[in-house]
């Protein structure tokens, strides 16, 4: 189980429907429940997803702090395509969920020469694929 440190100010439901219905986006519920309890905030350990062993450095937060997920999406605007939602930062690079129909829930990350790579077809399968030692 992840800890969480620096967690921002906590969010309602209704702050998280009207997050989605400005972008027009519907979160995956595991990812809505997340929100709830954290609302962004650092592993209390150093944690690294799957055999990749991506670091993961924070979380955003809807709401609260300075690393929202609305100013990153402003800043990543040139390179996210439409319902791609940024939620998480690594070393150097950006974890993102897409909100598409195609591959709705699918967690990526992407660096700066902007190549995605999957990392889970779902926010739970991201969540459960985090842990604490390198591999």
């Amino acid at each position: 189980m992840i800890h969480f440190e620096n967690t921002k100010e906590p969010v309602s439901v209704q702050e998280i429907k009207e997050f989605e219905t400005k972008f027009n986006i519907k979160f995956p519920e595991s990812y809505k429940l997340h929100i709830l309890k954290y609302n962004g905030g650092y592993p209390s350990l150093d944690m690294y997803f799957g055999d990749f062993n991506i670091p993961i450095d924070s979380f955003l937060s809807i709401k609260h702090g300075n690393q929202t997920i609305e100013r990153v999406m402003n800043n990543l605007s040139n390179v996210l395509k439409g319902k791609e939602v940024p939620f998480a930062r690594s070393t150097s690079g950006t974890i993102y969920m897409s909100l598409k129909e195609e591959d709705y829930g699918s967690v990526y990350v992407a660096y700066s020469e902007w190549n995605p790579k999957l990392l889970a077809k779902t926010f739970d399968e991201f969540i459960e694929g985090i842990h604490e030692d390198e591999i």
